[in-house]
């Protein structure tokens, strides 16, 4: 199955998706939320080798976040982050405290 980036706009594709996960997930089930930072909007996200004008924004990724966390699991969240190179990012290392402040909220306890 796959969630378009049109499809993000629509709350209800998106919750249907997450459905059909769950449909072939159970709580023994690996299920990994890998992130390609080049998705990501170029605003949020300048040190990516694909600068993304149309990516995702950071209130969508954090929407995947939560559909994730709701899966049938019982290992702690598995997250992989691709894509992001500090020799693109911007003086003020803008890629790295987004993802950063994304990791913090995955894993606030």
């Amino acid at each position: 199955h796959t969630l378009w980036r049109k499809d993000l706009k629509d709350h209800e594709k998106t919750v249907n998706y997450f459905k059909e996960i769950k449909k072939v997930v159970d709580e023994k089930s690996v299920v990994v939320f890998s992130l390609d930072a080049d998705a990501l909007h170029g605003a949020d996200m300048p040190g990516v080798s694909a600068v993304n004008g149309d990516g995702i924004t950071l209130v969508e990724l954090h929407s995947l976040w939560g559909h994730y966390q709701a899966l049938p699991k019982s290992h702690q969240p598995l997250l992989g982050i691709y894509e992001l190179n500090p020799v693109y990012d911007s003086v003020s290392m803008l890629s790295m405290r987004t993802v950063g402040a994304f990791l913090y909220q995955c894993f606030e306890f």
